[in-house]
């Protein structure tokens, strides 16, 4: 991935017990705040990602599950409300 231009600046406010962790952290990988700061972000953004390829997922492996079974609309949708806290 080619690296991106810097060029905007962030500023936030940590309670004193955070900054002491935040500090230790950058210490471990032997990289500035900025740094820990910026990997966090990413590391995020990619759990995002793989929450809705997730949740794409299961939405496909019902479609199919449903098809092989040959649910009826009326069997698919009382199953799909079924699994609503699974399926989301």
């Amino acid at each position: 991935m080619k690296p991106q231009k810097l060029s905007k600046t962030v500023s936030i406010r940590l309670a004193p017990k955070d900054y002491i962790e935040l500090v230790a952290e950058s210490e471990t990988y032997k990289e500035n705040l900025s740094d820990t700061l910026r990997r966090a972000w990413l590391i995020y953004k990619q759990e995002r990602q793989a929450e809705a390829r997730e949740q794409r997922l299961k939405q496909a492996l019902f479609a199919i599950s449903a098809e092989v079974a040959n649910l009826s609309e009326q069997e698919r949708a009382e199953a799909k409300a079924a699994l609503r806290p699974f399926l989301g």
